[in-house]
């Protein structure tokens, strides 16, 4: 992924303060894409006079993930602290470092892996990522998030879905730029456990996603997470819902017993993605309003 700054006229109507990720630390998270170097060929290194970038050069490609972590920094100092870190834990403050650009990421995906393939809703002024066709194009894992707010694409600020849909299609290049604002109303957590079993002191709301109550004292209380959050119009509270687990997207539409199934699965370590209740249940409602919706459920 690359960060982008954008001129602040130039940026979406954001949340209240209050809504955004309040974050002190910076560094890796679920990296679910890797790079490859590019290969030099002997004509290549024997031909004479510098060499001559091509279109490709500039590309950025998704590669499949040869594992979920991306080493981040380049300081010997930086790789030494990340090594006392759990993979969750880097995987967390890579996320975090996402959601800290204002301006965004700039990603470039390959425009065959677009084309009717994201779910784009409208929803509190802005332009919401909300699922896409997992099976088809398992490549979009690597670079989206349920929640991720579209700001443009193909260079081109956005201000509904519709014309989103048009830019993508309209592209005339084989890949397509998109900047995304990571999960601009997301707080995400690494939370360890004692011993297994133990109790994060999460209460759900019955089989649902959407966090009823944090118990104090409790694991999640003493990291931080709590049980209410400002909507998005900053008028009032809500509660929080989780979207991921242990970097993995929840389905928005989830059966009995899997949201807890996923919090207890085994291992010390976990990491949780949360957002306002009240957007999720707007990108859930706009998702449902699309034809053949079931498609771009992710889990």
């Amino acid at each position: 992924y690359e960060h982008v700054f954008l001129p602040a006229s130039q940026l979406s109507p954001t949340p209240p303060p209050e809504a955004s990720p309040r974050i002190h630390v910076v560094g890796g998270a679920r990296i679910r894409g890797g790079h490859r170097p590019r290969r030099r060929t002997a004509e290549n290194n024997n031909s004479p006079g510098p060499s001559i970038p091509v279109a490709a050069d500039r590309i950025r490609r998704l590669q499949p993930p040869p594992n979920p972590f991306r080493q981040v920094g380049n300081g010997g100092n930086d790789m030494n602290n990340l090594t006392r870190l759990t993979l969750r834990e880097q995987q967390v403050l890579q996320l975090r470092r996402e959601m800290l650009h204002p301006g965004g990421v700039r990603l470039q995906l390959r425009r065959k892996d677009c084309l009717g393939s994201i779910a784009l809703v409208d929803a509190f002024s802005a332009v919401w990522i909300a699922g896409w066709k997992q099976k088809e194009h398992p490549m979009l894992y690597n670079a989206l998030h349920i929640g991720d707010q579209l700001m443009s694409v193909a260079g081109i600020l956005i201000h509904n879905s519709l014309d989103a849909q048009k830019l993508i299609r309209g592209a005339p290049s084989l890949y397509v730029e998109f900047v995304v604002r990571r999960v601009p109303c997301g707080r995400v957590y690494a939370l360890r456990k004692e011993s297994e079993g133990q109790n994060l002191g999460i209460q759900l709301e019955g089989n649902t996603a959407e966090i009823r109550e944090i118990a104090a004292p409790s694991i999640a209380a003493s990291h931080g997470l709590s049980s209410r959050t400002p909507t998005l119009d900053g008028l009032s509270l809500t509660t929080w819902v989780i979207t991921e687990v242990n970097g993995r997207p929840l389905n928005l539409f989830f059966k009995d017993g899997e949201v807890k199934d996923r919090l207890n699965a085994v291992g010390l370590d976990i990491s949780l993605l949360v957002q306002p209740f009240d957007l999720i249940k707007q990108i859930k409602k706009q998702l449902k309003a699309m034809r053949s919706y079931k498609e771009y459920i992710v889990q």
